[in-house]
C-alpha cells in the first residue's frame, strides 16, 4: 500500500502559471478545486491529480477564495477584482455573476448548509449574504465598522441554521451577527483598563465576574455583555482569582495584595473587609466548596488555607507540602477533596476534613517535568477526573482514584496552556493558551473535537463553561472577555 507521503509526492500537480491562493475539496471528496493569481479556477481529479473539464475564467484579477456548494454541483469564488462569481462544475460556465457590491478584495466565500445562500466577506469591512440562484443581496450588509469592529475581516461562515454568521478579523477577534437584522449578537466585552487575569460564570449562568490588573472586579450580564453595577473597588493590587458562590449571591476574590475578599454580588459591596488574614504572599487562587460553606485559597507563600466562608476564620492549620508557589486550587464536586497545582511541578490531593495529603503527589513525565510548572488544576463535575496544565504546551488528565493518566498528554497548543475547564457532563475539556487559541478535547481519549479557535489578540488566561454547557467564556491579556456559543 502506498503511504500518504508517497501519494503526496506522486501527485505533484502543475497547471497554474502563478501562485495558488485557495483550494477546496468537493463534498464527496472526488474532486478538488484551486484558485490562482493567474485569475483562473481549475478542477482536479482527487485520485489521479489530473485536470478535469475546462478552466474557469472570468475574474479580472487574482482568485482569492473558493468553495463548493453542499451538493457539489456549483462553485463560488471571490477575487481581488472585488466580485463574487458562481460557476457550474459540470460545464465550467458562470451561472451567476459577477456579483457586485464589495469595494475591496474578497477575503472569503461560503455556501449555506442548504446551498441557497452565499456569504462573502471583504477587506472593505463588509459581510454580504447573497441568494445563490438569483445573485441578489439578502437583507442588510453586515458592517463591521459601524458595529465597533474596525478591523479587516479575514473570513466568515454561516451557522447551521443560517440565522447567525461568524466573522474573524485581522486582530484575531470574533463577532457573531444576526443574519436577518445585520446586527451583532452581543459585544466584545470591554471595560477594564488593564488586562483581565481571571473571570467566572455565575452558577445560574446569568452573570460573569472578572478580575483585572487594574485592581477592580466587574460584573457583566452574560446574555448582553453589558456591565452590571459599578466596578468593585477594594483590592490594592492585581486581582488574581474570582469566583461566584454556589448560590450566585456572593463573589470571592484573591489578590496580589495578599488578601481575600467576599462580596455581595447583588449590592456590589464587600461583606466584611477584615476577614481572612493569614497569607504572607499573593493569593493566586480562591474557590468556594460546593456547598458554599468553605473557602480554599492557594498562595505564593507555598501554603493552602481552608476557611469558614461565613465567619472568615481559618479551619485547621495551613496545608504544607508544596515546596514552591501554589498557583491553583480546586474542590472536588463532593467537597471532600482539594487539589492543588504548584510551581514545584507536582499536583497534590488533600483530605479536606483532616488536612492530610491523599496518596503520593501526581508527577509529570520526566520530559514534561523538566520544564513545566503546574498553573491550573480542575476536577471534572463527576469527580472522577482531574485535569492539569502548566508552562508546557501539554495537558494531562488524571484518574483521581488511581493517580494514573487516563490518556496520553494532550498535544496541540503551540505555547503554554494557562486555563482549563470541564463541560458540565465531564465529557469535554476546553483549554486556553498563550498561543491565543481555544481547543476542545474529548476527555475519554484525548482527541481534539474543536478548534483551534483564535479569538483574542493576546494569551487566554481564564476560561469557563456556562452551567448548561452551551457557552464558553474566555478572558485574556488583551483586556477583553468573549462569549461563544
Amino acid at each position: 500500500m502506498t503511504s500518504w507521503k508517497e501519494q503526496h509526492l506522486l501527485q505533484h500537480i502543475v497547471g497554474h502559471n502563478s501562485s495558488v491562493n485557495a483550494v477546496a475539496f468537493s463534498p464527496d471528496g472526488k474532486k478538488f478545486i484551486s484558485g490562482s493569481t493567474d485569475q483562473t479556477i481549475r478542477i482536479w481529479n482527487a485520485q489521479t491529480g489530473e485536470a478535469t473539464g475546462r478552466i474557469l475564467q472570468g475574474h479580472s484579477e487574482a482568485v482569492t477564495c473558493i468553495a463548493f456548494s453542499p451538493d457539489g454541483e456549483k462553485i463560488v469564488s471571490g477575487s481581488w477584482d472585488e466580485t463574487v462569481r458562481i460557476w457550474n462544475v459540470e460545464t465550467g460556465e458562470t451561472i451567476t455573476g459577477p456579483l457586485l457590491g464589495h469595494s475591496h478584495c474578497i477575503g472569503s466565500v461560503a455556501f449555506s448548509a442548504d446551498g441557497n445562500r452565499i456569504i462573502s466577506s471583504s477587506l472593505d469591512h463588509i459581510i454580504k449574504i447573497w441568494d445563490a440562484k438569483t445573485g441578489s443581496i439578502i437583507g442588510n450588509s453586515l458592517n463591521a465598522r459601524e458595529n465597533h469592529f474596525p478591523v479587516h475581516i479575514l473570513s466568515s461562515s454561516f451557522s447551521p441554521n443560517c440565522k447567525k454568521a461568524v466573522a474573524r478579523a485581522t486582530d484575531t477577534t470574533l463577532m457573531i451577527w444576526n443574519t436577518e437584522t445585520g446586527r451583532p449578537i452581543g459585544d466584545v466585552i470591554k471595560g477594564h483598563t488593564d488586562y483581565i487575569i481571571t473571570f467566572s460564570f455565575s452558577p445560574d449562568g446569568q452573570k460573569i465576574v472578572s478580575g483585572s490588573s487594574d485592581k477592580t472586579i466587574r460584573i457583566w450580564n452574560a446574555e448582553t455583555g453589558k456591565p452590571i453595577g459599578v466596578p468593585l473597588l477594594g483590592h490594592s493590587d492585581q486581582v488574581a482569582s474570582v469566583t461566584f458562590s454556589p448560590d450566585s449571591k456572593r463573589i470571592l476574590s484573591g489578590s496580589v495584595d495578599k488578601s481575600i475578599k467576599v462580596w455581595n454580588a447583588e449590592i456590589e459591596k464587600v461583606v466584611n473587609d477584615q476577614l481572612y488574614p493569614g497569607h504572607s504572599h499573593r493569593v493566586s487562587s480562591v474557590v468556594f466548596s460546593p456547598d458554599g460553606k468553605k473557602i480554599a485559597s492557594g498562595s505564593f507563600d507555598n501554603t493552602i488555607r481552608i476557611w469558614d466562608s461565613e465567619t472568615g476564620e481559618s479551619i485547621g492549620n495551613p496545608l504544607h507540602g508544596h515546596s514552591n508557589w501554589i498557583k491553583s486550587v480546586a474542590f472536588s464536586p463532593d467537597g471532600t477533596k482539594l487539589a492543588s497545582g504548584s510551581f514545584d511541578k507536582t499536583i497534590r490531593l488533600w483530605d479536606v476534613q483532616t488536612g492530610h495529603t491523599i496518596g503520593f503527589p501526581l508527577k509529570l513525565e520526566k520530559k514534561q517535568a523538566a520544564r513545566s510548572w503546574i498553573c491550573s488544576v480542575t476536577f471534572s463535575p463527576n469527580g472522577k477526573q482531574l485535569a492539569s496544565a502548566g508552562t508546557t504546551t501539554m495537558i494531562n488528565i488524571w484518574n483521581v482514584e488511581t493517580g494514573k493518566h487516563i490518556c496520553a498528554p494532550l498535544k496541540g497548543h503551540s505555547n503554554k496552556v494557562i486555563s482549563l475547564a470541564f463541560s458540565p457532563d465531564s465529557k469535554r475539556l476546553v483549554s486556553g493558551s498563550a498561543d491565543q487559541s481555544l481547543r476542545l478535547w474529548n476527555t475519554s481519549n484525548g482527541t481534539v473535537i474543536g478548534g483551534p479557535l483564535k479569538s483574542h489578540s493576546l494569551g487566554i488566561i481564564s476560561i469557563a463553561f456556562s452551567p448548561n454547557g452551551k457557552r464558553i467564556a474566555t478572558g485574556s491579556f488583551d483586556q477583553s472577555i468573549r462569549v461563544f456559543d
